[in-house]
């Protein structure tokens, strides 16, 4: 007589999501932290982890799960980070890479940095075809990536800026985003990787490409605990304005709740070539661009309010206008 297997030990958070319409639930977020630890342990089986993305998916990642998830990447994370941690002002996530619009928000990024706030950014590139990362820009901007965890703290301390990229601190995370090609769609990761904020910034600032996923971030990242936080629909998934349209923003100020609405200031978009040359063209103002001012702008207030700098968006908006006035000639 055959011998019956016995089940693998991940196959029961397979069947708690999957098991039908009737009998499937959401993971609990101690079952979602237990499922993630076992992923980044690299304890499971590969089909187990297409099934368990593809049926996440499907389902619809709650915010429960996100946070559950979250938490085990971060305790994996912890382990490898400098004992003399610095902690930056502002986590920015960085993963969705630019179409149709230029990489507007880097500029934000750097305002803030040259403004005396410590910003840490982070991301991925390549998973998409024909878009424009992050990564990529910086480079072609003579700022290189940090390629460790104590390249980034030198570069928070001599720019207040650092840029690293997910494989040099979550090589596991990365590969799940790299499997997108082969499975077609996103999967959770690439919403859990905007509420990472591995170095544990007061603030954070997080964008989602579909309006439904907003309140799944504002509720995973209360859930997590975080002091402050911004999360709206930004251009192409990224943190970006769009003066062309109206923005709804929810918000976590102080551990507390609540949401605003910015206006549009432009009545239309304007199509541009989505190259790096035009931030140049705009901090030096060689080519003046209303779009692109309006959105830095735009965002560095989002900013500034999310960290309590200004008590209200026009103020900060203000402010935006004031150290974009006073900022140094050189973009790096």
């Amino acid at each position: 007589m055959n011998q019956i297997p016995i089940e693998h030990r991940f196959a029961q958070y397979i069947r708690i999501i999957g098991k039908g319409k009737t009998g499937r639930r959401s993971l609990t977020e101690n079952e979602a932290q237990a499922a993630m630890s076992h992923i980044l342990a690299g304890d499971i089986e590969q089909a187990q982890l297409g099934a368990f993305l593809m049926v996440l998916r499907v389902k619809e990642e709650s915010a429960e799960e996100i946070a559950g998830f979250v938490m085990a990447c971060r305790a994996s994370i912890n382990n490898g980070l400098p004992e003399d941690i610095i902690l930056p002002d502002l986590d920015w996530p960085s993963y969705a890479g630019k179409k149709r619009q230029p990489p507007w928000f880097i500029l934000t990024a750097l305002l803030l940095a040259q403004s005396g706030y410590r910003v840490f950014m982070h991301g991925s590139a390549g998973h998409t075809a024909n878009r424009l990362y992050t990564e990529t820009v910086l480079t072609e901007l003579g700022m290189k990536p940090a390629d460790s965890w104590n390249d980034c703290q030198q570069q928070l301390v001599t720019r207040n800026f650092s840029y690293l990229p997910l494989e040099k601190f979550c090589p596991e995370l990365q590969q799940i985003i790299d499997l997108r090609p082969l499975l077609g769609l996103r999967s959770p990761v690439h919403t859990l990787v905007r509420l990472l904020n591995p170095l544990n910034a007061d603030t954070s600032l997080q964008s989602v490409f579909h309006p439904a996923y907003s309140d799944t971030h504002h509720q995973a990242a209360q859930l997590l605990g975080q002091k402050n936080a911004a999360v709206f629909k930004g251009e192409g998934g990224e943190v970006e304005c769009r003066p062309y349209a109206d923005i709804a923003v929810k918000r976590i100020y102080q551990h507390q709740t609540d949401h605003y609405s910015i206006k549009r200031t432009l009545s239309q978009a304007e199509e541009m070539p989505v190259r790096t040359k035009a931030l140049t063209a705009l901090w030096q103002e060689t080519e003046p661009n209303q779009q692109g001012l309006e959105t830095v702008l735009a965002t560095t207030a989002v900013a500034l309010h999310t960290m309590g700098i200004e008590e209200n968006f026009q103020t900060a908006k203000e402010k935006a206008r004031q150290l974009w006035d006073n900022r140094s000639s050189t973009i790096t």
